[in-house]
């Protein structure tokens, strides 16, 4: 049997995804003062793809844009620039067609703020599925609060009367209620403890396993992104750096960014490489690379030159650079 050829395409693309946030005073305002425009670029020219059950993690500092791109793939900030396809179809023009905003939900940082606490958890959970009948959405309901490891009964209860972990579980259960393949989780157990996030985690993976679910997921936490990852984005300053499987960052980091961010790690083996200095602001970025102010390794094309995302890294000096840790664990990595 052919394959046809939309089950040959990822099942998420993102092409050339710019986002830009305009922070200038009114246009009065700068007449009077003298004032100039003031753009923050959040998100520069982003692409990349995710094959259908993997997960693709998206890592860096507090404002490298991670939730912009979250919030765009949501359909919750509006695309300014750039291509999302889910099998190969677009999906930026049909955001409004419930058919369409079923493909991709999203579970967020904070589950106390992502549920609404004068709603009982199983309209909570049903909203989704509001269209059904009424009793065929209670079942539904039901189900989806035993599969995510709580109680039926709980759907007559308040988002208050749970703990954080027990509310994350709520928000999983809600993102899964409409059947979407594609989950973009921000944050999803930052604001969990440990030990609960640990369940968390194991629930995630037990219902991409189960389902077949596609994954964005944003973390700061490297050792959970180990866990959960099957290719990682490394984001700076707006732009993808680096992308690889996870086994591959994690043994053998091509960009000195992506090396800083592995050794900043507790317990991981220091070789010199930690993150110095601050990330430049987004609204007056440095020329060159972005991350040449605070690259061991610059060179004057650094400063001059944005260097070419290619083979999977956007690094002018990638192919000759040896980074500490890389070449005595590149052929594992292979």
């Amino acid at each position: 049997m052919t394959e046809s050829p939309r089950a040959a395409e990822p099942h998420v693309t993102v092409s050339h995804l710019r986002h830009h946030f305009d922070l200038s005073a009114g246009r009065l305002a700068r007449l009077v003062s003298g004032g100039e425009r003031k753009i923050l670029r959040a998100v520069e020219d982003v692409s990349f793809s995710i094959e259908r059950g993997e997960t693709f993690a998206l890592v860096g500092e507090s404002g490298s844009g991670k939730t912009t791109i979250a919030r765009i793939l949501a359909g919750l900030t509006p695309t300014q620039l750039g291509d999302i396809r889910i099998d190969g179809l677009p999906v930026g023009a049909a955001r409004g067609r419930s058919a369409d905003s079923a493909e991709i939900q999203m579970v967020f940082q904070d589950p106390y703020a992502s549920l609404n606490p004068r709603w009982k958890v199983g309209r909570i959970i049903g909203e989704p599925i509001r269209h059904l009948p009424a009793e065929e959405r209670d079942t539904r309901v039901a189900e989806l609060l035993e599969l995510v490891g709580l109680h039926a009964q709980d759907a007559a209860k308040y988002p208050h009367q749970f703990s954080g972990g027990q509310r994350q579980r709520i928000a999983i259960a809600r993102s899964l209620s409409a059947n979407a393949p594609f989950l973009v989780c921000d944050e999803p157990t930052s604001a969990l403890d440990v030990s609960v996030q640990a369940q968390i985690l194991n629930l995630m993976r037990q219902l991409q396993g189960q389902f077949g679910l596609t994954y964005l997921f944003i973390s700061h936490n490297l050792a959970v992104v180990r866990y959960m990852a099957t290719q990682i984005g490394v984001l700076y300053l707006g732009r993808l750096v680096e992308v690889a499987p996870a086994a591959r960052i994690f043994s053998a980091p091509r960009h000195p960014y992506t090396q800083m961010l592995l050794e900043a790690v507790p317990g991981r083996e220091r070789r010199g490489t930690a993150i110095k200095g601050e990330m430049p602001s987004p609204i007056t970025p440095p020329t060159g690379c972005p991350f040449h102010p605070r690259c061991p390794h610059v060179v004057d094309i650094c400063r001059r030159e944005v260097p070419a995302f290619q083979r999977g890294v956007a690094c002018h000096r990638a192919d000759e650079l040896q980074l500490p840790g890389t070449a005595e664990r590149e052929a594992e990595a292979l």
